[in-house]
């Protein structure tokens, strides 16, 4: 009798899945997926906060997550060097805005000697930025000065109008919107990709290395 409690017991023991996400759109599908108990009673979701790739990078090599929530660049560098990582999703599109105080501004080469403002060195904001820069004749960190801070740290700086031009995400760029009154999206990402209307699909090489010579595995 007692062991057929035993086993009956163990049924019910919860499944705890253990995930590695950041402060950013990503981590909104496993937050609802708490709020509203999506995998049942008997699974529970627990999620550790990395704020920098050397912190999810250590995440990873810890062995004590089971999923992560990946910039795309960050994985596919992983994934080249060997490490048993497995894209299952995309799950973030759109997010991602060129912003600027400067009413001057309205084409990427008027970037030109201009200094720009990223998050997150090698991120996709920061490799698209780039990309869209080149595909305006321009030559990124000679042409245009780029600056990496964090996104906190650059939202402050673009609300309280001590910078003119930043790459960011939302939901910074509804905030600094709401408190620059001269702040506005110079560019979507989502709609310039678009214009480029890419029917080469590239593949994810020295990219990953913080350099930029083609884009991502996304197909127009």
């Amino acid at each position: 009798m007692k062991k057929i409690l035993s086993v009956a017991a163990a049924l019910f023991i919860a499944l705890v899945i253990r995930i590695g996400m950041p402060k950013a759109p990503p981590a909104l599908p496993v937050l609802r997926m708490i709020e509203s108990n999506a995998l049942g009673e008997n699974v529970k979701i627990e999620y550790t906060i990395w704020d920098a790739p050397e912190k999810l990078i250590a995440m990873v090599q810890s062995g004590d997550f089971d999923m992560f929530a990946f910039p795309l660049t960050v994985v596919a560098k992983l994934y080249n060097k060997g490490v048993p990582v497995t894209l299952t999703n995309v799950d973030t599109w759109g997010v991602s805005y060129f912003l600027t105080t400067d009413p001057a501004l309205k084409n990427w080469s008027d970037l030109k000697g201009k200094t720009v403002y990223v998050p997150l060195q090698s991120s996709p904001p920061d490799v698209i930025t780039q990309f869209f820069m080149k595909k305006a004749g321009l030559t990124p960190k000679k042409d245009v000065t780029i600056i990496y801070s964090s996104r906190p740290e650059i939202a402050q700086m673009m609300a309280a109008g001590k910078i003119q031009y930043a790459t960011m995400i939302e939901p910074q760029v509804t905030a600094i919107l709401m408190q620059n009154k001269d702040a506005r999206v110079a560019f979507s990402f989502e709609e310039e990709w678009k214009k480029v209307n890419i029917k080469k699909k590239y593949v994810l090489n020295e990219m990953t290395n913080g350099t930029m010579d083609e884009i991502v595995s996304y197909v127009y």
